[in-house]
């Protein structure tokens, strides 16, 4: 089986913006990366019904910092949502880090800030769909690992063996003489 290309990705737009410029500007740049199974919704609720009949790989919406909270924490959390791990790529203007912080944190996969190129919406398409990071579901938290690296705190250990564990594993007391 050979491996998933972007030209082979379903994508759904959500623009609430009634002039759609940002919505045919993405569309564009999606065309010039040879993915043409594009579907458009302009609010969450049509989003819902789109995503009934469209199996979509992944969402780009052209929306604002605050609706791109809310709209993470409904298709995450609304008892209606069709695909809660659905990835979310935001498309926005220039963003503060507390904003970028809150977006992570409502379960957004990716953010671009406009003006798009090609290349940067194909570098976010091919991080949030074809090398995803883990899926976390918890009671605080829904949406994909907010950890981008596999790397070890700095600094020492600072964990304390527990008692009972076996003896030699990492973080296990040592039990008895050796």
């Amino acid at each position: 089986m050979s491996e998933p290309k972007l030209a082979d990705l379903r994508v759904i737009l959500l623009d609430p913006d009634p002039s759609k410029h940002h919505l045919e500007m993405i569309r564009s740049v999606l065309m010039l990366l040879d993915i043409v199974r594009i579907r458009d919704a302009s609010d969450t609720m049509r989003l819902f019904e789109r995503l009934k009949h469209f199996e979509a790989d992944v969402l780009i919406a052209a929306v604002s910092p605050l609706e791109a909270v809310t709209l993470a924490e409904a298709v995450r959390r609304h008892p209606e949502s069709p695909n809660p791990a659905l990835p979310i790529v935001i498309v926005s203007t220039p963003m503060t880090p507390q904003q970028v912080s809150g977006l992570r944190d409502a379960g957004v996969t990716e953010m671009l800030v406009h003006p798009i190129t090609v290349k940067a919406l194909a570098t976010r398409l091919e991080s949030a769909v074809l090398h995803p990071r883990p899926f976390v579901k918890s009671e605080r938290f829904v949406g994909p690992d907010r950890r981008r690296r596999a790397a070890s705190p700095p600094g020492p250990e600072r964990r304390r063996d527990r008692p009972g564990t076996s003896p030699g594993a990492p973080g296990t007391a040592k039990t008895g003489p050796a």
